[in-house]
């Protein structure tokens, strides 16, 4: 997907095999902390209806409005607390890596957000993602791999809401099995 802070990113043309999708990344304030909150759009048609004054649920809500995924960006690099984000159940996940907050700060693992919020009973999809600013730089580091039935925007964006996805940082499942008491994973 590609996102821009606080507009819409529609689909470019191409005659190529690539599939970009299109989206935002809102700016919302935090709550409790005061600091940034970010909310992808992934797949949204147009410009949301939200604005940085928008609680996180508005922000999700207006993002399916415009026909995207609501995904909390970096919570981490954001420095949220993990009991300010009420709306989290209107989001189809979060980043659970992002390699720009990583290679600039060091900030960009957030395995122990999730943790707390998955704990705390909220069903949230896990992607990772470059979050480019400097090509070259904090490119091709992190990708979310899906499980969609075909080169799509609908299927993809069918796999990111149904939870048909994996966040990878290199490795590459290439098959999983369960014979109803062990499940074997093999990755390169």
């Amino acid at each position: 997907a590609i996102t821009d802070h606080d507009m819409h990113t529609p689909e470019p043309d191409g005659e190529d095999n690539l599939l970009l999708i299109g989206g935002t990344e809102l700016s919302l304030i935090a709550p409790k902390s005061g600091g940034p909150l970010h909310l992808l759009g992934i797949g949204v048609t147009r410009t949301v209806d939200a604005d940085a004054g928008s609680t996180l649920a508005e922000a999700a809500q207006a993002v399916h409005a415009a026909g995207g995924l609501p995904f909390l960006a970096h919570p981490v690099w954001s420095g949220l607390r993990t009991d300010e984000v009420d709306g989290i159940e209107q989001c189809a996940g979060m980043e659970i890596f992002n390699a720009s907050c990583e290679v600039e700060q060091g900030r960009g693992h957030n395995d122990a957000h999730a943790d707390v919020w998955l704990s705390m009973g909220h069903r949230l999809g896990l992607i990772a993602t470059d979050d480019t600013h400097y090509p070259g730089y904090d490119a091709f580091r992190a990708w979310t791999m899906v499980h969609a039935a075909d080169r799509t925007r609908d299927a993809v964006l069918d796999a990111l809401a149904s939870g048909r996805f994996y966040a990878s940082t290199g490795p590459r499942i290439l098959s999983l099995t369960f014979d109803g008491e062990t499940l074997d994973v093999r990755t390169t």
